[in-house]
């Protein structure tokens, strides 16, 4: 979570940060795909270029697809419940650091809470 307040370097790094992560890519070609919202089908093409094996949305025309050329279509909390059930083992959960917005994550064992 974002701090409701960011400064201009905090933020030019948040920025930096998430294009040091990606990639550009040439739109594969595609048929039409979604009829009701063609630009949707942009999300697509560059999903199977990038040889993506998810896209996380909220809009309904993706997500009624629910896959795409073998890539899943799901909503941000399907990935945070997929992942949190295959991390069972080690549940996290935060502490709220003081006088920071950011969060301690630490490990706790099976069962402790």
């Amino acid at each position: 979570m974002l701090c409701h307040q960011l400064s201009d370097p905090t933020l030019e790094q948040l920025v930096h940060g998430y294009a040091t992560l990606a990639s550009l890519v040439r739109p594969a070609k595609i048929a039409p795909t979604i009829k009701d919202d063609p630009d949707d089908d942009a999300v697509l093409a560059a999903a199977v270029a990038a040889r993506a094996r998810l896209i996380v949305s909220g809009d309904r025309h993706l997500l009624t697809l629910g896959q795409f050329q073998g890539i899943a279509i799901l909503t941000v909390r399907q990935p945070w419940s997929n992942w949190r059930s295959s991390h069972s083992a080690h549940t996290m959960h935060r502490s709220p650091r003081a006088g920071s917005c950011s969060r301690e994550y630490r490990r706790t064992p099976p069962g402790s809470r």
